[in-house]
């Protein structure tokens, strides 16, 4: 998996890395404009994104952190 939250629209995505297919989408609260950060505890994995957007680029602006759950 490839996690990309360094979008405009809102979204953080979830590609297969050989074919290039989007397996999972979901909304942010803003524009994920950071690289999403993946870690495990106890055998459970998380990705987290910051969603804050970017006055620059016009973007929807925020300042929330989002966590997710794998499933396993």
């Amino acid at each position: 998996l490839v996690f990309i939250g360094y979008t405009l629209d809102d979204s953080l995505r979830a590609f297969d890395l050989k074919s290039g297919e989007v397996l999972w989408k979901t909304d942010l609260p803003a524009a994920g404009m950071a690289v999403p950060v993946t870690y495990a505890i106890g055998g459970t994995q998380y990705v987290v994104i910051t969603a804050g957007g970017h006055s620059m680029y016009g973007s929807t602006m925020g300042d929330s952190v989002v966590a997710y759950r794998l499933k396993k």
